[in-house]
C-alpha cells in the first residue's frame, strides 16, 4: 500500500506543479494509471485518487 500511495502522491504532485498550458500534456499519460489505481484494494491510496481528480477537476474548470 505504500508503494501505491507513494506512486499517486508523485502523480499528484506533478500535476499541481504542472503549469496551466502544460497540463493537458501532463494529464495524458498519467491520468489513465491513477483511474486504475481507483481500483486498488486499499481506501488510503482511493481515497487519495479521488482527492487528486477532485484537484483535476478545479484546475481544469479555473482554466475555461
Amino acid at each position: 500500500m505504500d508503494r501505491e500511495l507513494e506512486l499517486v502522491g508523485k502523480v499528484e504532485m506533478r500535476i499541481a506543479l504542472a503549469k496551466d498550458d502544460k497540463l493537458e500534456s501532463i494529464l495524458k499519460p498519467y491520468l489513465p494509471p491513477l483511474l486504475l489505481k481507483l481500483a486498488s484494494d486499499h481506501a488510503a491510496v482511493r481515497n487519495k485518487v479521488i482527492s487528486t481528480c477532485q484537484h483535476i477537476k478545479i484546475r481544469l474548470a479555473g482554466n475555461q
